[in-house]
């Protein structure tokens, strides 16, 4: 009798546990309802949006850890690796800010 009860007890946690992820992939790439916007080049889905948002948030933090590279790196291996984070999220942060406004994005101003 304790085993059918365990037994039933784990089929249940498991099917409560796999419904909604089976739900889940119905609606994930073919649902309509996450588009939040329509602008001039098309749609904007929300993770457009936490892609533009994302970039920013990134650059806020790797930005000015570049240029500490840049003033404390002693080998020439970080300096090389430092440059590379200044210059890639200069030119990302600049992108960022000239197309959040045209599609109606907030960007974080503040390192999180």
């Amino acid at each position: 009798m304790g085993t059918l009860f365990v037994g039933g007890a784990l089929t249940l946690t498991l099917a409560a546990l796999a419904y909604p992820a089976m739900l889940g992939l119905d609606t994930v790439t073919t649902s309509n309802d996450r588009i939040i916007a329509n602008t001039q080049w098309g749609p904007l889905t929300e993770a457009e949006r936490d892609f533009v948002v994302k970039v920013r948030a990134a650059g806020l933090w790797e930005h000015p850890l570049g240029l500490i590279g840049l003033q404390k790196g002693q080998s020439p291996a970080v300096k090389t690796a430092s440059q590379h984070l200044v210059d890639g999220h200069a030119a990302l942060d600049t992108s960022c800010r000239k197309i959040a406004p045209m599609l109606n994005i907030t960007l974080p101003n503040v390192a999180s």
